[in-house]
């Protein structure tokens, strides 16, 4: 499963599953780095 925190001012991903930190990009609209 991937975990993605949304609680502060930008989105992190805390542990990346299935779902990809690109495809979770593409979703929230912000870079995959940006993500990590």
């Amino acid at each position: 499963s991937t975990i993605v925190d949304i609680s502060g001012p930008a989105p992190k991903i805390l542990r990346e599953g299935a779902i990809s930190a690109e495809r979770v990009g593409e979703v929230l609209g912000v870079s995959a780095e940006s993500l990590r």
